[in-house]
């Protein structure tokens, strides 16, 4: 018996599927993702504003603690992920979830960043 591989289906991203997450401390992040979703007709509830951190890089626990663990406790309470978080936390400070599924066709960021280069242009 010889198998055949099927061809790869391009799946498509809905509007309705998209997240935009925006840094709710940048008001320029926040006028990007308003824009992004505004042009791509993404429904205005789909942008999530979170205050994350505006340095030009961050370490690996202030990432986990200000964007990876706020960030996830976001998209499951608004059922963009379907899981049950646990009271458990790995060795990087993530929370454990027991997950079942999720709605998210992409996450799109629009966090900008703040560095010399940026600065300078102000």
């Amino acid at each position: 018996m010889v198998a055949r591989a099927e061809p790869v289906r391009e799946q498509v991203v809905v509007p309705r599927g998209l997240v935009v997450l925006a840094n709710a401390a940048d008001p320029d992040s926040l006028a990007v993702a308003r824009h992004y979703a505004s042009v791509r007709g993404v429904p205005g509830e789909n942008v999530l504003a979170l205050r994350m951190p505006s340095a030009e890089s961050v370490g690996w626990r202030e990432f986990v603690d200000k964007v990876w663990n706020p960030l996830l406790a976001r998209l499951v309470a608004e059922r963009w992920i379907d899981a049950i978080p646990m009271a458990t936390f790995d060795a990087a400070g993530r929370r454990k979830h027991a997950p079942n599924g999720h709605r998210i066709g992409a996450l799109v960021v629009c966090a900008l960043r703040r560095g010399p280069a940026r600065d300078a242009a102000r």
